[in-house]
């Protein structure tokens, strides 16, 4: 009795999403790069290499930490989507 009551949070709320079709939080710079450079359309993994810049192997290890996300998932041939 007495104790008043926490005011509510004033910054962003807890949620997965930045925004609308933005990734995830705390995602690895990299995951987010390799994100941005994929498509809703099917990519290789060489094509997301040449778009970010970034080495083979850390474009493999960001897909998979993608995939675990939800955020791409692999297509037939190889190739890589984005889901959301």
């Amino acid at each position: 009795p007495g104790v008043p009551a926490s005011p509510p949070p004033t910054g962003p709320g807890p949620g997965p999403a930045e925004g609308p079709g933005e990734a995830p939080l705390g995602l690895p710079e990299a995951a987010r790069r390799v994100l941005e450079a994929l498509g809703f359309e099917p990519v290789a993994a060489d094509t997301v290499v040449a778009r970010t810049g970034l080495t083979a192997d850390e474009v493999s290890s960001m897909l998979a930490v993608l995939e675990l996300h939800g955020l791409v998932e692999p297509v037939p041939g190889g190739l890589y989507s984005r889901v959301c």
